[in-house]
């Protein structure tokens, strides 16, 4: 799997370590957990609204877009 459109949803999209996802779009989901993603960048995560968010869990996002990811993730 390369793309997750979940937007307009509650549900929770988990995707696995190492992933190859490059476009992740969540609706209000209550944990996020990105973690060793090969290949995804932070203009292809997408979260309709933040505020159910009960955990955000991003480990290793490529070329140091870490903080740029949950900058998407919040709305910020």
């Amino acid at each position: 799997m390369q793309q997750v459109d979940a937007s307009g949803t509650t549900i929770n999209v988990l995707i696995s370590q190492n992933s190859k996802m490059s476009r992740y779009e969540l609706g209000t989901p209550t944990q996020v957990s990105i973690i060793n993603p090969t290949t995804i960048q932070p203009s292809g995560v997408k979260v309709d609204s933040a505020e159910d968010i009960d955990s955000i869990d991003l480990v290793n996002i490529p070329n140091n877009k870490s903080f740029s990811t949950f900058a998407k993730i919040m709305n910020l």
